[in-house]
């Protein structure tokens, strides 16, 4: 319609009347790209929320999941220094001999916490979702991120070391078939071992506490466990704190 009534205008070589259809068509454009860049902006504004909205999530899930590792595994560390200390003092009763055979199962297991980063790692990656963001956002998203990121590697790596320390099977120490150690970390986990088999000792306690390279495993162990503990709560306290950063409530129940 429009084209047909510039060629006519043309014929008629009525150029006022071309000029005005030429700033409708101007106009037109220019309201089309406007009304497409707001849709833009308003769809890239709402992708930002919501990846936001799953980040918190995230971090929330974080401090959860650590607090509920390190209530459980707090218990254990305490009954695992308390066999230690009996194989370090060579005690030999029952109750001792009892939380020996406990501890020896632990042996077999490592304590090797993770954290969620896929919500983070998406606001700090998407370069769509970063012009959304301010400089103080960005920077705090950054930040954390990085943090994860160092902490888990960290992690990682002590699991590393404890694996290569306890994992040289000492010669007094043998197992039982699979199935019969307990799977405590795979109750955590929700997965289960395949093959959790009982560690034992092939000799009496009066003589593997005398052997210094087996204690030398227990205390290993107890030390890698009690740093990867810290690990857990030092995310927990960062989390929490950039939770509060970001005028986020910790748990979702606060901000009913």
């Amino acid at each position: 319609m429009l084209l047909r009534r510039v060629t006519q205008h043309v014929k008629d070589q009525n150029w006022f009347a071309v000029g005005i259809d030429f700033v409708i068509v101007v106009v037109g454009v220019f309201i089309g790209i406007q009304v497409a860049n707001w849709n833009d902006a308003q769809s890239d504004r709402s992708a930002y929320l919501k990846a936001h909205d799953r980040m918190v999530s995230e971090v929330r899930r974080n401090i959860a999941n650590q607090n509920a590792v390190i209530e459980r595994v707090r218990s254990r560390l305490t009954e695992f220094q308390q066999a230690t200390e009996d194989l370090r003092l060579c005690h030999t009763d029952s109750e001792a001999e009892e939380r020996i055979s406990g501890a020896l199962d632990l042996l077999g297991t490592t304590l090797s916490p993770s954290f969620e980063t896929t919500a983070i790692n998406t606001l700090t990656n998407s370069e769509r979702l970063l012009e959304q963001q301010s400089e103080e956002l960005r920077t705090l998203y950054f930040e954390y991120a990085r943090f994860l990121t160092t902490r888990q590697k960290w992690s990682e790596t002590e699991s590393a070391v404890v694996n290569d320390q306890v994992g040289q099977f000492h010669p007094l120490l043998s197992v039982d078939k699979p199935g019969t150690g307990p799977d405590w970390l795979g109750d955590m986990t929700e997965r289960p071992s395949l093959s959790n088999r009982k560690i034992i000792l092939v000799a009496g306690i009066g003589d593997a506490c005398k052997d210094r390279a087996l204690l030398k495993m227990f205390v290993e162990w107890e030390i890698g466990t009690d740093y990867q503990m810290g690990l857990m709560q030092e995310v927990i306290l960062k989390s929490e704190r950039f939770l509060e950063s970001l005028g986020e409530p910790v748990s979702a129940s606060e901000s009913i």
